[in-house]
Formats: structure tokens, C-alpha cells, sequence
């Protein structure tokens, strides 16, 4: 009966553990080495998002939070005096005085690119647009009134409005170019870069990808232009396409304080994540980002092939207490949001059986059981390590290669004793080892010892 209540009460203790260990706030960081990585950095970030999203023992917090807000101030003013110019010529058309309604539309179309970076549709751009070509109608300006209808299919083909400023003729010029741009469909194309690249963009609200891009099959007309990546202010401009030849935007993002306090210490951040140990700069990353754990990673590109090392830091105990690393083929691009996230899963998880184990009594339970996997196993790629630090050999080797040759002789029947490699270095799992009063207890980050953060 005491052994049974015993193996409850290790249950229970484990459990709870487990449980302390739970509901974290967690946050993704991934650090691209190269210009080719930039983009799939951006993409990583939000697959490994989506994992942690879904894990049950975290408590996601985006990257969009924690790199600081991306909002530019002069937007949200611009677009409040939009709407006001907008509210304010309805009700002048209400009463007869298209002049005055005209003048605060022309004033309110002069803060449309200001307010792009914080436009998710056309919303008011589209209101300002559709009033004014009423009112133009209305004073026998149809040329007017017809483009500015245009502009507003362009962004919207299906774009529905009520009014003072449209009668049954308006409406029937409206059908008239609607239908028209539906059978012609006068194409042009836009070219987007931005600095850095990765930035991910939208055009009339629409998520088109990341940058750069090339839009060849963009309806003529006036279009609202965003461009956004996470630890960067926004941008957004209104852009004319036409088909005399491609329009191009080169937008350069600015960073929020909050990244710009992290991309300063990026080298130093890069080596500690790829050599998996703590130090000062992982913990301030920890400060910066104002969660308990996160998920760090590099990520490097080589012809096809991307690199990603990752590593799950828990700030409060300071101490990496999970790492992996994998190499992604371009052709796997169709599954790799997949294949990132069940590495990031995986991670999670390693750390989650790793605290188990530290306080688990069952000897098996302080192997990881990857033991006997072979570097192929792990999904290791040896020729991705010639940038690596070099290749380190145990104490014990080194005293064995300082011996004499004779002394060598004497032992060449036994074994040698295996070196580190690369494979080792980039172990799939953390290990448990049993660690003495002269070395860092065994959950601190990597060779360096908690008291030097």
C-alpha cells in the first residue's frame, strides 16, 4: 500500500512539474545570416508562431508585440482627418453645397497615401473617391467622374455606396464602366522591393507575399500599397498602375526602437544561438522581448538549401533547455510551413520531457534515446558546418594525443575513443549529464555559468 501511495505521490510531483513548467509566455526570434535569408526568416517566424500558437504549454505572444508597435503615428492622423473630410462633404451633399463637398474631398484625397501604412481596405479611400465622381457627375464633369469611378474598381470591383450624390443615371454609369472593366480588363504591373527584403505585402488589403515581388496583372487605376514586417514601422503609399509600363516602389523600413535595441547585438546573439550557450545577450533578448521562454534560431541559405538552428531559452531559470537543427530544401517548399512547425514542436517538446526527467528517479529516464542515431538520422548535412567553429576534441582525447608513440603502440589494440563531430555538436536532443560542485549544474545555458549574465 506505502509503495503504491508512493508511485502516486511521484505522479503527482511530476505532474506538477510539469504543470509549473506549462502556459509560459513564449515568443519567436529568428535571425537571418545572409540577404537570401531574409525572406525565409519572415516565413519561419510565423510558421514557428503557428507552433507555439498551438502548443498547450505555451502562451503565444507574436512578434508583431514584442518587436514594438508598427504603427506609424502620422497614419492614424491621417486617416482620422480622411474620415472627417469624408463625414463632413456627405453632409454638405445632404444640403446642396457640392462645391464645399467638393473641396474637403479634394483636401481629404491629398491624405491617402499618408494613411496607407493603416489602410486593411479601401474603406474610406473608396468613399472619398465614389463621392467625389457624384458629385462631378452631378456638376456634368462625366470625364472626372468616370475616373474616379475607375480608380475605385481597381481597388474594389464590387465596391456598393448610398447617397445624396448617386441618382439612377449615376448608377447606371457605375454599371456601364463596371462591366466594361470586367470584358477589357486593362491590365499593368507593379514591382515592390523593400530594405530589408522579407517584408510581406499587401495591395488593396490582400496579402500578395513578400517582398520583392512583381504584380504583372494589376487592373489599371490607383491601388493602396502596405508593407509590414514584424520589429519595422509600416509602410504604405497610393500607387498608380497604368499600362505604359511598370510602376516600382522601393520602400525602406525603418525599425522600432524595440528591434533596433536587439538587431545591435545580432552578430553576438547569432553565436550564442548556433553554439547553444548562454550569456548576457540572450538575456537581455529575454528583457527586450518581456516573455518567460522563447524560441531564438539562425538561419542561413546555401543554393537550395536552408539551414535552421533553433533553441528554446527559458529566461526565468536561465538556462537552453532544448535545441535542433534541420536543413530544408527549396522543393520541399510545398510542406515546409509543416515541416518547420514539427520542428518547433518538437523543441517544445524536448524541453517539456527534459524537466520530467531532471526530476524523474527511473534511471532510463535520464537518457534521451537518441544515443545510437547517426548524424543522418538527426537531419544533419556535414557541408554546412565548414563556417562553423571548429572541430572540438574532449580533454581526454587531447591528453591521449600528447602521449609518446611508444606509449600509443602499447594501446593501438584497444578503441580510440571517439572525437566530437559535427553531428554531436548539433545533437537532435539535449543530453542529461550528471554534473559535479566544479561544473554549471546542468540546466544552465550552454558552458557558461548563470552568474555571468
Amino acid at each position: 500500500m506505502s509503495k503504491r501511495l508512493g508511485s502516486i505521490i511521484l505522479a503527482l510531483t511530476l505532474l506538477c512539474s510539469a504543470n509549473a513548467f506549462a502556459a509560459r509566455r513564449t515568443a519567436v526570434l529568428v535571425l537571418p545570416q545572409d540577404p537570401k535569408s531574409h525572406v525565409s526568416s519572415a516565413k519561419f517566424v510565423e510558421y514557428l508562431e503557428d507552433a507555439v500558437d498551438q502548443h498547450k504549454d505555451c502562451v503565444l505572444k507574436r512578434s508583431s508585440d514584442t518587436l514594438g508597435d508598427s504603427t506609424p503615428i502620422e497614419a492614424l492622423s491621417a486617416r482620422k482627418k480622411l474620415r472627417s473630410a469624408v463625414s463632413q462633404a456627405k453632409r454638405q451633399i445632404n444640403v446642396g453645397n457640392l462645391d464645399e463637398a467638393e473641396e474637403n474631398l479634394r483636401a481629404a484625397i491629398n491624405e491617402f497615401s499618408k494613411a496607407a501604412p493603416v489602410m486593411e481596405s479601401c474603406g474610406e479611400i473608396c468613399d472619398t473617391l465614389i463621392h467625389l465622381a457624384g458629385i462631378e457627375f452631378l456638376k456634368g464633369e462625366e470625364k472626372s467622374a468616370r475616373e474616379a469611378i475607375g480608380d475605385v474598381l481597381a481597388m474594389d470591383d464590387s465596391f456598393k455606396f448610398d447617397g445624396a450624390a448617386f441618382d439612377k443615371a449615376f448608377m447606371l454609369l457605375y454599371r456601364e464602366i463596371q462591366q466594361r472593366k470586367m470584358n477589357q480588363g486593362r491590365l499593368g504591373m507593379l514591382v515592390v522591393e523593400s530594405s530589408p527584403t522579407g517584408a510581406r505585402v499587401f495591395v488593396d488589403g490582400e496579402d500578395r507575399g513578400y517582398t520583392p515581388v512583381t504584380f504583372d496583372h494589376l487592373p489599371v487605376g490607383k491601388h493602396i500599397l502596405r508593407v509590414e514586417r514584424a520589429g519595422y514601422i509600416s509602410y504604405g503609399q497610393m500607387v498608380e498602375v497604368s499600362e505604359a509600363g511598370a510602376s516600382t516602389v522601393k520602400a525602406r523600413l525603418n525599425p522600432t526602437d524595440e528591434f533596433a535595441s536587439i538587431a545591435d547585438n545580432v552578430e553576438t546573439l547569432s553565436k550564442d544561438i548556433d553554439r547553444r550557450r548562454g550569456s548576457r545577450a540572450l538575456a537581455r533578448v529575454g528583457a527586450k522581448l518581456q516573455v518567460e521562454r522563447a524560441l531564438l534560431g539562425t538561419i542561413r541559405t546555401e543554393n537550395a538549401r536552408v539551414k535552421l538552428n533553433l533553441i528554446l531559452v527559458d529566461f526565468t531559470e536561465q538556462s537552453i533547455l532544448a535545441a535542433d537543427s534541420k536543413i530544408f530544401q527549396e522543393d520541399e517548399y510545398g510542406e515546409i510551413a509543416k515541416e518547420v512547425q514539427r520542428l518547433g514542436m518538437k523543441v517544445i517538446n524536448a524541453a517539456n520531457s527534459r524537466q520530467i526527467r531532471v526530476n524523474s528517479r527511473d534511471p532510463l529516464d535520464q537518457t534521451d534515446g537518441t544515443e545510437d542515431w547517426g548524424e543522418e538520422d538527426r537531419g544533419h548535412d556535414r557541408s554546412f558546418e565548414q563556417d562553423d567553429r571548429p572541430q572540438r576534441q574532449p580533454a581526454s582525447q587531447s591528453r591521449n594525443n600528447s602521449r609518446s608513440s611508444s606509449q600509443s603502440k602499447k594501446k593501438s589494440s584497444t578503441p580510440p575513443k571517439k572525437s566530437f563531430s559535427d553531428g554531436d555538436r548539433y545533437d537532435s536532443s539535449p543530453r542529461s549529464s550528471s554534473s559535479s560542485s566544479s561544473t554549471p549544474k546542468s540546466n544552465s545555458m550552454g558552458d557558461e555559468p548563470i552568474d555571468s549574465w
